[in-house]
């Protein structure tokens, strides 16, 4: 590599992918180059580290150490970010396995100052510190929902992962079950063979494998009809004690934004208060001659108006009720559609599992043993024939 080729190494560093190549041969370029590379070991893996140097490194390291120090910063700034993206996605998704990833959009909706004369009233300094009080609240109240929702949506994974669990053992235990008594024929028409020789079965042995045969047929459906009403019951069981945790997270949620309202509710009859309270004093600056420079000219024009005041709080509270209910309607149908999606999943395996069983009984027995049973007695048909 020439000089000016030295930086795509450097770009091509950070990435995990590793790209072989040879310093030999380059005489013109070893005073220059070998430092430069000794200064980036920890990006470049020599085959033979015994032709490194430590003293030439440290060497190379105070030659470009500018360069590594940039470098060293902007790797943990770009790790620091990383760790950061990845923490929030995990923490999104934590939010949405407990159906609680509205609250961010919820919380930015509540707190925002709206826009119009009713956004730059709330910016006014004696109305702060009530919006400070109302996002106070609200963020513990949030913080309580989240905390609650989170630790059902845990007993929601665990109770899923137990039935899963219990349910996977209780599959492999039927199957063992199914294999033994095919293990059985098996051994009865090894016996049987054994016992015909080369002549092959004669028409009683036959006879006699063919109901050995059907009654594996019957056994093999008894034990799936068995295990369907004893899936169905189990899967009942889990529908029951999942629901009763869905239930409970929709009464937490309702919970939740009953407080939100309230919260609002207490928020805006405060805003209306200190904001007549404001509309006195300009009011009476106006009668003196004094206006405050620090009121805007349309706040001053909207304090003005009694009754255009109050339309325009309680619109802005009717809004933030109106999302507070919508976001409370949209959390409800989620939890609703991920139980009955829950269970719908849970049966339809089922479903498929006990259909796949059946036909595989079947093949087994009604194809696979029956042209088996015919090539065993078919020497001994040609035979008599």
């Amino acid at each position: 590599p020439r000089p000016r080729q030295k930086s795509a190494l450097l770009a091509a560093a950070p990435t995990p992918a590793e790209h072989p190549f040879a310093l030999t041969d380059l005489p013109h370029q070893e005073a220059e180059y070998r430092p430069y590379a000794l200064a980036h070991l920890p990006r470049v893996k020599y085959l033979d580290y015994r032709m490194v140097d430590e003293q030439a490194v440290q060497a190379a390291k105070e030659q470009y150490q500018d360069r590594l120090q940039e470098m060293q910063e902007a790797e943990a700034a770009e790790e620091a970010a990383e760790a950061e993206r990845q923490q929030r996605a995990e923490r999104a998704a934590e939010l949405a396995a407990a159906n609680v990833g509205h609250v961010d959009a919820f919380r930015d909706e509540m707190l925002a100052e709206g826009g119009g004369d009713v956004g730059k009233l709330r910016q006014h300094a004696s109305l702060l510190p009530l919006a400070q009080e109302f996002q106070a609240a609200l963020n513990e109240a949030i913080d309580e929902y989240v905390a609650t929702a989170l630790e059902i949506g845990g007993l929601k994974r665990e109770e899923l992962s137990t039935f899963s669990e219990a349910f996977g053992e209780a599959k492999t235990e039927g199957t063992a079950e199914a294999q033994r008594q095919i293990a059985q024929y098996r051994h009865l028409v090894k016996r049987a063979q054994h016992d015909a020789g080369a002549s092959g079965l004669t028409p009683s042995q036959l006879g006699a494998m063919q109901e050995a045969n059907g009654a594996l047929y019957e056994a093999l459906m008894d034990m799936e009809m068995s295990q369907v009403e004893r899936y169905g019951e189990t899967i009942g069981a889990f529908e029951s004690a999942y629901e009763e945790l869905s239930k409970r997270l929709q009464e937490t949620g309702s919970t939740f934004f009953n407080r939100a309202r309230e919260l609002e509710g207490a928020f805006t009859q405060k805003l209306e208060a200190a904001a007549s309270e404001l509309a006195e004093e300009e009011a009476a600056r106006e009668a003196g001659s004094a206006e405050d420079e620090a009121v805007p000219e349309e706040v001053r024009t909207l304090l003005g108006d009694r009754e255009t005041l109050t339309n325009a709080l309680t619109q802005a509270h009717d809004t933030r009720v109106a999302q507070l209910d919508a976001r409370e309607d949209e959390a409800r149908a989620r939890e609703v559609a991920a139980l009955k999606g829950t269970i719908e999943r849970l049966q339809a395996d089922e479903y498929g599992r006990n259909r796949g069983a059946v036909v595989e009984i079947w093949n087994l027995v009604h194809v696979e043993h029956k042209n088996e049973l015919l090539e065993l007695g078919a020497p001994a048909h040609a035979e008599v024939a």
